[in-house]
């Protein structure tokens, strides 16, 4: 953008969507004693239709009205150089807007020859101070032909087919119809809550709120009452749900909800462990004595499995096969 006082004329937060991402020029003519324009070059191809638009708020006292002048000096070669080809100009007496957006719009055709334009908007006054913002200054071509939603975009350019591409609530440049999210959907989406990365308050549905403030939301949030993204022993509970700080609180090889890390005992860790065998009680066959804990084969608290009668047993060593039968088919 090129100012002829740049001194007076900043960038303002105020938006025509009312988008916080975006905001509008401030133009403030405060010494009351000069004009104001912007514009920006831009490639112009011959015989192609463009349109001109931008919104804009004016404050001024009664009786003042300042002229709009949207503008494109056409050139001969790129970057606006070369012999100029002309200026189409179309101008506008604005009065005070009440505080309301007014759109603006003008069209004209690139002629013959042309290859690059200097397109904006200036501002003339004949001396009153005023106050005003402009927004959504864009140059864009037309097309001509059928407008099947009818809201004055042609099929062939219409962004958002079926929906106005002119209601863009969250100033993102995205029809309203076709909005991924509440923001600018370049951002994404990535909790899938319907507001966009750059607006969103926390990870999950913002509806939920954020109660703790970790900017995890209510509804995804592991530990409630704390930061769900302090973790310092990293195995995914954060430090104010922890059970067994600096271990791991998935491994649980006895299932009894203790990390094994911090577990007593094997076994169910609230039985306890009187005669501290490394068994919890609710497997333990006898408690009170450590030499004893797990039952053997034999069904023996604490044996060794050396206990138990044999069914059978014959090695062969008296070469007596009496005792068993044998068949031989052939």
């Amino acid at each position: 953008m090129a100012s002829t006082h740049p001194d007076e004329i900043v960038h303002d937060d105020e938006d025509a969507a009312g988008a916080s991402i975006s905001g509008s020029v401030h133009v403030t003519n405060l010494t009351a004693s000069t004009d104001f324009s912007l514009g920006q070059c831009v490639p112009a191809a011959a015989g192609v239709l463009r349109e001109l638009g931008a919104r804009v708020r004016f404050a001024a006292s009664p009786g003042v009205t300042v002229t709009w002048s949207a503008a494109c000096e056409y050139f001969a070669q790129a970057a606006c150089g070369g012999a100029s080809l002309g200026v189409a100009r179309e101008m506008t007496p604005l009065a005070d807007t009440a505080g309301q957006w007014i759109g603006l719009a003008s069209r004209a055709t690139a002629p013959a020859g042309s290859v690059s334009a200097l397109c904006g908007y200036s501002l003339a006054t004949a001396g009153e101070s005023f106050d005003a913002l402009l927004d959504d200054l864009v140059l864009r071509d037309v097309c001509t032909g059928d407008d099947t939603d009818g809201d004055g975009v042609a099929d062939e350019c219409d962004v958002c087919p079926g929906f106005d591409d002119r209601a863009d609530a969250d100033g993102d440049h995205v029809p309203d119809g076709c909005d991924v999210c509440q923001g600018e959907d370049s951002t994404g989406d990535a909790d899938g809550d319907g507001v966009c990365d750059d607006r969103d308050l926390c990870l999950g549905d913002d509806g939920t709120l954020d109660s703790d403030g970790d900017g995890t939301c209510n509804d995804r949030d592991v530990c409630p009452g704390f930061d769900d993204g302090v973790d310092g022993d990293g195995d995914g509970t954060p430090n104010g749900c922890d059970r067994c700080s600096g271990f791991d609180d998935r491994v649980d090889t006895d299932g009894d909800g203790m990390p094994d890390g911090c577990d007593l005992c094997q076994g169910a860790d609230a039985t306890g462990d009187a005669d501290g065998d490394g068994v919890c009680a609710d497997r333990d066959c006898d408690d009170n004595d450590p030499a004893a804990a797990i039952i053997d084969q034999c069904g023996v608290c604490g044996g060794d499995n050396s206990t138990c009668a044999a069914i059978f047993e014959d090695g062969f060593e008296s070469g007596d096969t009496s005792a068993w039968s044998s068949a031989v088919s052939g």
